[in-house]
């Protein structure tokens, strides 16, 4: 018989993770009675039984949830017994205010392959199979609760084989909500540009097949359509770049497998856990020399973009077109976004006909809607091979927690034994916004990051962050994970239980493996999309509900609830109607599903910014924040560091203080202001933006500003190649300074070396020439150039000896590669020396790097190995993108401190 009742509250990623199902099963364990139901705040759990077993029902719920899930608040409150004969999962109940977090889509898991390539299974190759453990999520949600009739798949009424499964508390789809079969859920048809339906028997293989025969077909998938072509069909690729106007931005590639993978690119440990993570990001590799895959791929870099197949529709397209059946199968496809130039991702069929007709000979399409689009996620792994690697769960990333402890014993943790003889720490400094109450009598204790790896022993309750737990524990809990070679792992098997929804439409992740000082490695996105938005990302305390709009390149947009900022996915460059109209959605959607109601809108300080004009038209309070502070601040909102401290912001454009074009700014830093320390002397624009698509422009600049009118007499590619009249033509605009800003971007450094070098003197997309320069350099040169600095409020780095060593080295026919080198080399020694002199005269000993130049991992790895070796604790961008798609956490993160420094 019961003793007593309580009502629990849990919030968090808690919906659509098979949450409630897990709740089910562990009630039943307990033997305890009573109801679970979805909330508008998250989950709602009424127990009756013993209190011994209810103690412990909520230590297994707050130690082992499903791995997808992340609980960030818990309460547990006495209530009122009602006599309930067993325990049942109830209809889910709305509320005025919500807070629940929504979970990004899933890939397709493994028992849902198991079944899918099983004939004997009643969902043998269904392309839209998935569980409590995978499948769509946020790209399907219009609402929350997270049920049925608030995703996309209201409109498919489950066949009486679904609805047993979805009503069997042991089946693992129970209440599984885009749960499906070829009976009554969503169906592929295949098309021809003509929009007629091709009636064949397997719509998929017969896709397959036309792709190996080298048409082009746009896919529809999780979060919009990709275009699809043989990536070892050089006429195929070639055709797509022509027909998307895409000269040169490398294609993403899908296999079927690592084992494909390998055959054209190196896979190191790391790489192949972010392949194989359940975001399924497209993962930066480098080339194998030789590869099969056509040179039109990925020209003039050393790295392809890779995933593996994130839902079954994909799995199945890339096993028929790895097959040899029907002509020699292909070991990867293209998979670009489905758009035109410029324009967001196509996710509705009638629009996918309309503007990709041109382009695709061929549509697989279906009739399972997509709420809102998602591009895919992009990730970068820095210099795998000379870590071991540590890869991080998303859910890692929320912090912000408080601890109340108490107990007999120390707590201690030995953290990075490897690189120190042993460092100490009380585990309650890494603790931050989390109310714990432990009661304990053993120590508890953690080994992270031994550089041999020997052993590393984690306390699994140090994973919950953001939640209040209540424990009664006499015991150590110990995890041993990632030992040495990994010839051992131990866990806890209740934690590979996953029941996980994710709801929204999102494109694949991008993220980089950094090399930050004497660090393990960390991952960095290159764009932060499906399958990790909109995971929000904890602020260090709480703050005002604000919108912060960003910028309006790689645009992300940024809402904040209580502590969580809630970062969109990619929505890209704002330069036409549709995708405004993208980032209007993104933002009203995103303020339904999380009941945000901004008091605070915060826009870029560039007056001409479409997202900057959408701020102003807005009603409520405006507040403005300068691009590069901004990106200084978002660093330090997601390490939830104080200032002040030295922040170097690189990035090809943004509107300085002082209306100049800043780009290569050396900030002291705090969240809600900064002081110019230093930066390079100021250049000439010539044609403002116009220089930014023609690199020759700016290197003409450099060498006028240099050399003066002697330069006319050096001889230098860019002075054969262009044309006499053009090149006079802009030095009289400088002379005259006739739309001609000055900037002091390092993205225009990169450009002018790059077209002094000869290496390209027009782009066909942004930050091409620079990268084209990093990958000829040379990265292990010690050999430096000249600079120099006037010093003074703001010092200013001389440009022109660096300008005077690259002609110098070019006349002498030194290769461009070593070139290269010496100019990074240069770079990485320059600032490190700056950022010594900073701290010579303001004692400050922590550097954040962020803005897009730092995507440059010569550059950023160069600098974190220089400045840590000279003392300094060094940060950058790691839970969002280093570019201009982590602004929107920086603004919100000033207008917040700004906020709370107000009277």
């Amino acid at each position: 018989m019961a003793d007593i009742a309580k009502e629990l509250k849990v919030n968090g990623i808690v919906q659509g993770v098979g949450f409630r199902p897990f709740v089910y099963q562990l009630a039943k364990q307990y033997s305890l009675k009573g109801e679970v139901a979805n909330t508008s705040s998250g989950v709602s759990v009424h127990l009756e039984g013993i209190r011994e077993d209810i103690d412990a029902f909520c230590a297994a719920l707050l130690d082992n949830p499903p791995s997808p899930a992340h609980i960030t608040e818990f309460s547990a409150c006495p209530a009122k017994l009602r006599g309930l004969s067993h325990f049942s999962i109830t209809k889910s109940r709305g509320r005025a205010e919500r807070s629940t977090l929504v979970s990004p889509d899933i890939s397709v898991c493994e028992d849902c392959l198991r079944e899918l390539y099983d004939p004997r299974d009643r969902r043998y190759l269904y392309p839209f199979i998935n569980c409590t453990n995978c499948g769509p999520r946020y790209s399907i949600i219009s609402d929350i609760p997270y049920d049925r009739p608030n995703t996309s798949m209201k409109h498919f009424e489950m066949c009486e084989a679904c609805q047993a499964e979805y009503d069997d508390p042991g089946n693992r789809r129970f209440h599984a909500q885009p749960n499906a079969c070829r009976v009554c859920g969503p169906h592929v048809r295949l098309c021809d540009s003509n929009r007629e339906k091709i009636q064949v028997g397997n719509p998929l293989e017969k896709a397959a097949d036309l792709l190996k025969q080298g048409h082009i077909l746009a896919i529809k998938g999780l979060g919009g359509f990709h275009l699809s072509a043989d990536a070892g069909n050089s006429d195929a690729v070639s055709r797509l770049r022509k027909r998307k106007h895409r000269e040169g931005k490398p294609f993403a590639l899908m296999s079927y497998s690592i084992q494909r993978i390998s055959e054209y690119a190196r896979i190191e440990p790391a790489e192949k856990s972010l392949l194989l993570s359940p975001q399924r990001p497209i993962v930066l590799l480098r080339k194998k020399e030789p590869h099969s895959l056509s040179e039109g791929i990925s020209p003039g870099n050393r790295y392809f973009g890779v995933m593996l197949p994130c839902t079954p529709l994909h799995s199945l397209l890339l096993c028929h077109a790895s097959s040899p059946n029907a002509g020699p199968g292909t070991p990867a496809l293209v998979m670009t976004s489905g758009n035109r130039s410029s324009e967001p991702i196509a996710v509705e069929n009638e629009d996918a006909f309309e503007h990709l007709s041109g382009i695709a000979d061929y549509f697989l399409i279906h009739n399972r809607d997509i709420c809102l689009r998602c591009d895919d996620s992009i990730v970068w792994n820095l210099n795998p091979e000379t870590r071991k690697s540590e890869i991080r769960n998303p859910k890692s990333e929320i912090r912000n927690r408080d601890i109340c402890l108490k107990s007999d014993d120390s707590i201690v943790q030995n953290l990075k034994p490897g690189t120190r003889k042993s460092e100490i720490r009380n585990p309650k400094s890494e603790i931050r916004n989390r109310d714990i109450c432990l009661k304990s009598d053993d120590s508890i204790v953690q080994n992270l990051k031994s550089e041999t790896r020997k052993s590393e022993i984690r306390n699994p309750k140090s994973e919950i962050r953001n939640r209040d737990i209540c424990l009664k524990s006499d015991d150590s809990i110990v995890q041993n994970l990632k030992p040495g070679t990994r010839k051992s792992e131990i866990r806890n098997p209740k934690s590979e239980i996953r029941n996980r929804d994710i709801c929204l439409k999102s494109d694949d992740s991008i993220v980089q493996n950094l090399k930050p000082g004497t660090r393990k490695s960390e991952i960095q996105f290159v764009r932060r999309s499906r399958g990790y938005a909109p995971s929000p990302v904890f602020l260090r305390k709480k703050a005002p509900q604000i919108l912060a709009c960003g910028a309006d390149m790689k645009n992300t947009v940024c809402l904040t609830k209580g502590n969580r900022a809630f970062l969109s996915q990619h929505i890209g460059d704002i330069e036409n109607l549709a995708t405004y109209k993208f980032f209007k959605r993104t933002i009203e959607h995103t303020k339904r599903i999380f009941d945000i109601r901004p008091e605070i809108i915060v826009h870029d300080l560039h007056p001409d910014y479409l997202s900057t004009r959408y701020a102003q038209e807005e009603t409520g309070k405006k507040m403005a924040v300068q691009h590069h502070h901004a990106h200084i601040v978002s660093c330090m909102a997601e390490h939830h560091l104080k200032g002040p401290l030295i922040g170097l912001s690189f990035d090809g454009t943004g509107y300085g203080a002082d209306g100049n074009i800043w780009g290569g700014e050396i900030l002291i830093a705090e969240a809600d202001g900064f002081v110019r320390a230093a930066h390079p002397a100021y250049t000439p624009m010539p044609g403002s933006t116009a220089a930014v698509k023609a690199p020759w422009r700016m290197a003409v600049s450099y060498l006028y500003d240099t050399f003066g009118e002697a330069f006319w007499n050096l001889d230098l590619p860019v002075l054969k190649e262009i044309d006499e009249n053009r090149v006079k033509f802009i030095t009289e605009m400088i002379r005259k300074r006739v739309n001609t800003p000055c900037t002091s971007s390092m993205g225009r450094l990169f450009d002018g070396i790059a077209g002094i070098m000869g290496i390209r003197n027009h782009v066909s997309f942004e930050g091409q020439a620079a990268m084209e320069l990093e990958m000829l350099a040379e990265e292990n040169t010690e050999a430096i150039y000249d600079y120099d600095r006037i010093t003074g409020d703001v010092t200013k780095i001389l440009l022109h000896p660096i300008v005077r060593g690259v002609v110098r080295d070019m006349e002498k026919g030194r290769r461009l590669s070593e070139i290269s080198g010496k100019f990074h080399k240069t770079l990485i020694c320059l600032f490190s020396e700056q950022c010594e002199i900073i701290r010579k005269e303001n004692g400050l000993n922590r550097a954040a790097l962020s803005g897009g130049v730092f995507q440059n991992s010569i550059l950023l790895n160069g600098l974190i190995r220089e400045l840590s070796g000279r003392g300094f604790e060094v940060f950058t961008n790691i839970r969002v993108p280093v570019n201009d798609g982590g602004i929107s956490l920086g603004q919100a993160a000033v207008a917040a401190a700004r906020s709370d420094a107000e009277p």
